[in-house]
């Protein structure tokens, strides 16, 4: 698949389509959005020979992860990383053995009506933000009303119906943001600051390079926070500084940002920067108990790692598209490879009972380091 310039909704049809000839793979259709667009998903696994299947049990057997792109459809480059993802499951042996371990979903565009609004705006004004198709056709958020039953736009659905089906370990949500747009202060233009608010707003005012946040949480309920947050930061940098050409762009960028920005308002233009890439973490992590909820209502003793990521990539295309592109594939297999590598804590019980014998398979979770200490077993009664 090519990967150098942003992929349509109807391209991206084509590229799951070719992948559902491979085994494995399942390529299903979601509905349509609010302007009739097609919305697609597909399961990427290993082949079985059962002819039903339950999500329920793979989830609990193996690791699962989705991967959902193009909320906001002029942020382009997340289509491309997770079709290509696709493409390297089905077609390179050592990164389809990572199937063993790991359920990917791919959802490449969540938000249709925007990106084919996005992509005919290009054919007029290649080199403009595009900014149009950021929002789905009714100028709002395409994740507007997603937990109601019947919401406006019929693809908020979509994530929801997702996670729900699969209760994933991870679910990563890659975005972008402008490549070129720096806001002259006074101008009476706003840029990103949409809340018309002076704290956070002014980190956008110009670009800072490829970037993501990771959180976790620090009270006793969740022990192992702190270590798979650290054990992930390290993973990401090594894997992005291998990207050729993004350890320059950062540089570059985050220049420009320290000098422009950080120099000026350092309490909200900070430069959390690890080995050359951005990265904001919380150093001490977050209070919360069991009953916060991350990605889209999901308690974070399900779904663990709720990753994004942060890619200049509004109007990329050629070579520039290609590069914003790898780093958002390299932070995908990193977390592929976390879930393929890690420990899975899977527990089978069974005991007597007055009608009979009942036998329950569990998976604790989260997932654990490879290094960790393997987790002791309870005694079966």
């Amino acid at each position: 698949m090519q990967w150098d310039e942003p992929i349509t909704p109807d391209e991206n049809a084509a590229i799951l389509a070719r992948l559902a000839t491979y085994p494995g793979v399942n390529v299903y259709w979601m509905g349509r959005s609010y302007l009739g667009q097609d919305i697609w998903a597909a399961d990427v696994g290993l082949p079985s020979p059962s002819l039903l299947r339950s999500w329920a049990k793979e989830t609990i057997l193996k690791a699962s992860v989705i991967y959902s792109g193009r909320q906001h459809a002029n942020e382009v480059s997340s289509t491309s990383h997770i079709d290509k993802l696709g493409e390297l499951l089905v077609t390179d042996p050592k990164i389809r053995a990572l199937l063993n371990q790991v359920n990917v979903v791919l959802h490449p565009i969540d938000n249709s009506d925007g990106a084919q609004l996005s992509v005919e705006l290009a054919k007029i004004t290649p080199d403009n933000l595009l900014h149009p198709g950021y929002h789905g056709a009714l100028a709002a958020d395409v994740s507007d009303g997603q937990k109601q039953a019947d919401p406006i736009y019929p693809e908020s659905r979509t994530r929801p119906l997702l996670i729900k089906s699969w209760l994933p370990d991870a679910f990563l949500n890659p975005h972008g943001y402008p490549s070129h747009e720096w806001v002259q202060p006074f101008s009476d233009y706003t840029g990103w600051v949409m809340s018309r608010q002076a704290g956070t707003g002014r980190e956008w005012w110009l670009p800072r390079g490829w970037f993501t946040s990771l959180e976790y949480l620090r009270d006793p309920d969740h022990p192992y926070g702190r270590q798979i947050a650290y054990a992930l930061r390290d993973r990401i940098v090594e894997a992005e500084r291998n990207v050729p050409g993004l350890l320059s762009l950062e540089d570059r960028m985050n220049a420009r940002y320290e000098r422009f920005g950080q120099r000026w308002d350092p309490r909200y233009m900070a430069q959390p920067i690890v080995s050359g890439i951005r990265i904001y973490m919380a150093l001490s992590g977050s209070n919360a108990d069991s009953d916060e909820t991350v990605a889209h209502g999901i308690s974070p003793d399900i779904t663990w790692d709720g990753g994004y990521t942060e890619a200049p990539d509004e109007t990329a295309h050629g070579d520039y598209m290609k590069l914003v592109a790898s780093a958002g594939l390299a932070f995908d297999m990193v977390h592929l490879k976390y879930l393929a590598q890690g420990k899975l804590r899977i527990v089978r019980t069974q005991k007597s009972g007055p009608d009979g014998v009942e036998w329950k398979v569990e998976r604790k979770r989260p997932i654990l380091p490879y290094s960790e200490p393997a987790v002791p077993v309870p005694d079966q009664k």
